[in-house]
């Protein structure tokens, strides 16, 4: 029961993205991509728990970690979806990152593209934001901002126990 229903929202939402996007010209090979997305928190809370029951090792570690994640942004530009102003809006966001009090947490930068990964804990020290920030000359550009609540132990854990596994 679990599976149909999850087949149906995941039907529903798909059809939905679908008839949201504007139809292309069959003719005309666009490679772009210009992608935005929001997945309510409680939707991965429910995802997790209906998994739950079905995983096992590896799996199940991150079933468990998805329990702490809330909703999420995704946006994405590409190819032809790429305006010239993606360098403007990178930088846009970086400011409001750094007003909003965030933690860069590892930035990686070269000549042709720059990686952001900041969080924003409160005062328990609590991881509460994740937002991770992709931006190639003139190629791409992503965006993805999740609402969570781990602990830096939690991280860790995680990150020992996949480390296990592989």
């Amino acid at each position: 029961m679990k599976n149909l229903i999850s087949f149906m929202i995941l039907a529903c939402l798909s059809i939905g993205i679908a008839n949201a996007a504007p139809a292309a010209d069959p003719n005309e090979e666009d490679e772009s991509t210009k992608f935005n997305l929001w997945i309510p928190g409680f939707l991965v809370k429910w995802v997790a728990d209906m998994m739950d029951d079905e995983l096992e090792g590896e799996e199940a570690v991150a079933v468990d970690f998805m329990r702490n994640l809330g909703s999420m942004n995704i946006c994405i530009r590409e190819g032809e979806k790429y305006a010239t102003e993606m360098d403007n809006k990178m930088q846009r966001k970086l400011n409001r990152l750094d007003r909003r009090d965030y933690t860069p947490l590892m930035s990686v930068i070269t000549d042709e593209e720059r990686v952001e990964m900041q969080v924003r804990t409160n005062k328990h020290n609590t991881i509460k934001r994740v937002v991770v920030l992709v931006h190639e000359d003139s190629e791409s550009f992503v965006y993805l901002k999740m609402h969570c609540k781990l602990k830096p132990d939690e991280v860790g854990q995680l990150l020992k126990t996949v480390e296990k596994f592989d």
